[in-house]
């Protein structure tokens, strides 16, 4: 009976260590926790350009239809609306928050009858008017601009050669009233900055991309219909070092770019 008890034990025993060790070997374990999710890339933002944000201070405008809603600014409690006749011509002041304060300069008296006599609006008076109140009118509008402007190709005179060379160049213009009852916007710019010209080794049969200064003067086209279009052309001259002028003599000729594309300065 106690050998029948011990083999019984030793049988338990042994059947306790297989199942360890298959345990151990054989058995599958709990999966590893996932890995937490990586950290979304950012974003790169693009580069902000100085420009003048389309605000309306210092310009002037050159009314095209009798206009009403003029406040007179600095006199309290007196917020009667003032009217404008046709012809009627202002500069804005100032603009704050879409808030435009303005001064009239002139107005023809042939056209003042447009207006009640004592609700006209007067010169050398200050104003008050919402600028998305005035934005439902016809007008002329007239005013220094700037902003950047992008050249990505060049075409090089004499040479007859076109060549890419990017330039990112401020500019400074004035924006003329031409036309601007069909929709478009005439201005002309003068323009300096960085360009990355290429430049023709004749010895290595190379050509390497070079840093020199762009000058250029020409028209930029807008449109009302969409603020992010933009075109023109532009005549300029880049201006390397003397060795980059020795090794490619085309680097010095003056070029001519027309482009259309986005406008930096909508953003």
């Amino acid at each position: 009976m106690s050998k029948l008890v011990l083999s019984f034990v030793a049988l338990s025993l042994c059947l306790g260590v297989a199942n360890a060790q298959s345990a151990g070997n054989g058995a599958p374990t709990a999966p590893p926790p996932p890995a937490p999710p990586k950290p979304a890339a950012a974003t790169p933002e693009a580069p902000t350009v100085p420009s003048d944000n389309d605000r309306m201070d210092g310009d002037h405008l050159t009314l095209n239809n009798t206009v009403w809603g003029f406040v007179e600014v600095g006199r309290g409690d007196d917020l009667r609306r003032r009217c404008a006749p046709a012809q009627a011509k202002f500069v804005v002041v100032r603009e704050v928050n879409g808030s435009l304060t303005v001064r009239f300069l002139k107005f023809d008296p042939a056209l003042a009858g447009l207006c009640p006599a004592d609700q006209i609006v007067a010169t050398h008076t200050l104003y008050r008017i919402q600028r998305t109140e005035l934005a439902v009118h016809d007008f002329k509008r007239t005013g220094f601009a700037f902003g950047a402007l992008v050249v990505p190709f060049k075409f090089r005179l004499g040479d007859n050669e076109l060549v890419t060379s990017s330039t990112i160049a401020p500019y400074v213009g004035w924006r003329m009233g031409f036309l601007q009852s069909t929709g478009l916007t005439f201005t002309p710019v003068l323009s300096a900055g960085l360009a990355l010209v290429p430049v023709a080794d004749p010895q290595t049969s190379k050509t390497e991309t070079k840093s020199a200064l762009s000058l250029s003067a020409g028209l930029v086209l807008g449109s009302s219909k969409n603020d992010q279009f933009q075109a023109g052309v532009l005549f300029g001259k880049d201006f390397a070092n003397q060795s980059d002028r020795e090794k490619d003599p085309g680097v010095k000729k003056p070029w001519v770019s027309v482009y259309i594309g986005y406008n930096m300065s909508s953003h």
